[in-house]
């Protein structure tokens, strides 16, 4: 069915919020009405596609809301002008002015959740309609679905025939509906969220490229004007206004948001198993490889323990300890500690206190951030869309209070955009910046007119293509080049490494491409040090040596966590461990430990032990890379577009 260009469907131009049920899609909306020249309905208007008879679900028998491409077929011409016109009434700009009579292009902003089950029916009675997916990760979203359901609030079809549930539907009619009458809220929510979820992603992936992107829950949260931004220049759009988290709560929202909220219901850890092709679905597509987790108890800390300070950490939930021979090695060795960590969206300096004093974490906001570089005064961070590279300025670190305990002030000098590449391992060889671009698995470079510079990929994989056919993941230097990557697996279809991962990974020399270690189990972090090459083996929570002879890992010491992050000084390694995701790890080594700990563990690599460690509790429970700023006891590192950076300007000197 062809839209006529006399009628109003000719001059629409929908961009249609659609998400699996309580993802955040109104908040999205509530920020994307926002952008000027977009148009709007009031946020309670009913659900437009329900209001024709002829599309709604009892036409169906009650079958289900779907609307698939033979529904589209199916009406008449009538009815999709009529579909357009319920969907522009009322609708107006963010300025409140109503779409102006004979308007011959209106871009309007559609959210419902029940459009989740929709797309191949919207996209072929809009033509020039657009699609903005809205994810969030499997725990969350279940047990916001769960607690939205015992709430009462979200009924579709308040007189759903056949229904003897003990509480009304709730979101989207899922087909199978009324098999699901004898199940308790949280069982519902797990199965209608990944029926929801899987259709949504099958028909997105259908349509053309260009006709759908995606954003998620975290990243609205975590940097909303980055969010708002990239939507906007997708859109062919401008973002003109500034967005600070937190976002104001919409009228969707069952209870306020805090920290780790849904870890309060054990029942949803219980169902989050049954969800988890789905959950991997939607974490790969997020650029997050994480789903929901269930944290296990904690081991109380030792006596010779202490808490530390965290004053750059805005939110509540986060908790610290460490060891006092942490702080005491940072001042022998003249250093502060450089950890990020992706799941929460931070990077934390680690600073040692004065002689005497104890361990500050001071945290700064990024976007997903994960491989990071250092070299001598400048840093480079991967982030979700960007690498961005930032310069210390002396006489800026001067001038910060307390006057003369700052000994550097990294401010950002560039960000190139590079796109969602998954930027992992970052290092600076031969004068570029090298990234491991595990969504392409390949070696790239950073820098120029493209949003990157393929340079290597393995043999076996046969196209540069988004798919993470292999999960490339790490990079070693040897004599400024890059020498060693690590990989999950040696395949070559889209996200294969997954079928082996508990021995699937290798290592593979870059100037050869040979494989010269295989088996490994999830390696990950490989670092050339004092002549010998350095691994971990996350599957297993350990760190090793690799025989370059053999391609053997000599095991130096396992540890009480996800091994990934890695860094040297003197005789000491310093290992980044995450806790371990039972739904993501099963079938791992690694999983079958009692002790689950988050932070960076100091290992004597002269003979395994740990002589100390940072733990990490709360809000933090996943860390990527952990980097050594040589140098600088108490540097500063200044996030974009705070009053720091924005107020900082560094000069030329004049002559």
């Amino acid at each position: 069915m062809d839209a006529d260009d006399s009628h109003p469907r000719a001059a629409l131009a929908p961009v249609f919020i659609v998400a699996p049920p309580r993802a955040g899609a109104r908040l999205l909306y509530s920020v994307l009405s926002q952008v000027d020249g977009v148009c709007f309905r009031d946020d309670n208007a009913p659900d437009s596609v329900d209001q024709l008879a002829a599309l709604h679900p009892s036409s169906r028998d009650w079958t289900s809301g779907r609307l698939d491409r033979d529904a589209a077929a199916a009406i008449s011409r009538e009815d999709g002008d009529r579909l357009a016109t319920v969907m522009l009434r009322g609708a107006r700009d963010r300025d409140d002015a109503a779409v102006p009579d004979g308007a011959t292009e209106v871009t309007l902003l559609e959210a419902s959740a029940r459009h989740a089950l929709r797309v191949p029916f919207l996209a072929q009675v809009f033509p020039s309609a657009r699609f903005v997916l809205m994810a969030r990760h499997a725990g969350p979203s279940v047990s916001s679905l769960a607690e939205a359901w015992r709430s009462g609030r979200f009924i579709p079809y308040p007189r759903l025939p056949d229904w003897t549930g003990q509480r009304a539907w709730a979101y989207p009619l899922i087909e199978g509906w009324r098999e699901l009458a004898d199940r308790e809220p949280h069982e519902i929510a797990a199965i209608q969220w990944q029926r929801v979820t899987d259709l949504l992603l099958d028909d997105l992936s259908a349509l053309d490229a260009d006709r759908w992107t995606t954003t998620s829950y975290e990243a609205l949260i975590q940097d909303p004007q980055d969010a708002a931004e990239q939507l906007c220049s997708w859109l062919g759009a401008t973002w003109d206004r500034e967005l600070r988290p937190p976002l104001p709560v919409t009228a969707s929202t069952v209870s306020p948001p805090r920290p780790g909220k849904w870890r309060e219901r054990d029942v949803i850890s219980r169902v989050l198993p049954s969800v988890q092709p789905t959950a991997t679905r939607v974490a790969d597509l997020i650029g997050v490889d994480t789903t929901a987790d269930t944290a296990s108890p904690r081991a109380a800390s030792s006596p010779d323990t202490a808490r530390a300070s965290a004053p750059g950490l805005p939110e509540a939930g986060f908790g610290s300890d460490y060891t006092a021979s942490v702080p005491e090695l940072l001042r022998q060795i003249d250093a502060s500690v450089l950890v990020s960590t992706y799941q929460s969206g931070r990077v934390i300096l680690a600073r040692a206190e004065p002689e005497g004093g104890g361990l500050n974490t001071h945290f700064r906001t990024l976007s997903v951030p994960m491989g990071m570089a250092v070299d001598g005064n400048r840093i480079a961070i991967g982030t979700r869309h960007a690498v961005t590279t930032y310069l210390d300025h002396p006489r800026v670190a001067a001038k910060l209070a307390p006057s003369g305990r700052y000994d550097g002030c990294f401010l950002p000098l560039s960000s190139h955009t590079t796109g969602d590449i998954r930027v992992h391992d970052l290092a600076w060889a031969g004068g570029e910046l090298w990234a491991v671009s595990t969504r392409f698995s390949a070696l790239v470079t950073v820098g120029g007119e493209a949003s990157f510079m393929p340079r290597w990929q393995p043999p076996f994989v046969s196209a540069l293509a988004a798919e993470d056919r292999c999960h490339l993941n790490g990079c070693a230097v040897v004599e400024d080049k890059v020498k060693f990557v690590t990989a999950l697996g040696e395949t070559d279809a889209p996200g294969g490494w997954r079928d082996d991962k508990a021995k699937g990974g290798i290592i593979i020399d870059v100037d050869s491409g040979e494989i010269m270690s295989r088996g490994l189990s999830m390696p990950h972090s490989p670092r050339w040090y004092d002549g010998n090459l350095w691994v971990l083996e996350s599957g297993k929570g350990e760190i090793g040596v690799v025989d370059l002879l053999s391609g053997r890992v000599q095991t130096v010491a396992a540890l009480p966590g996800f091994t990934r992050g890695l860094t040297f000084a003197g005789p000491y390694a310093l290992v980044g461990l995450s806790e371990v995701r039972e739904s993501v790890f099963r079938g791992l080594p690694i999983a079958q430990r009692q002790a689950r700990e988050c932070g960076v563990w100091v290992v004597d690599i002269r003979n395994g032990s740990t002589v100390g460690y940072l733990r990490f509790t709360g809000s933090v429970n996943e860390i990527f890379d952990v980097q050594l700023l040589r140098g600088y006891r108490w540097p500063e590192l200044a996030e974009t577009g705070t009053s720091m950076s924005d107020d900082a300007f560094v000069l030329p000197d004049v002559t």
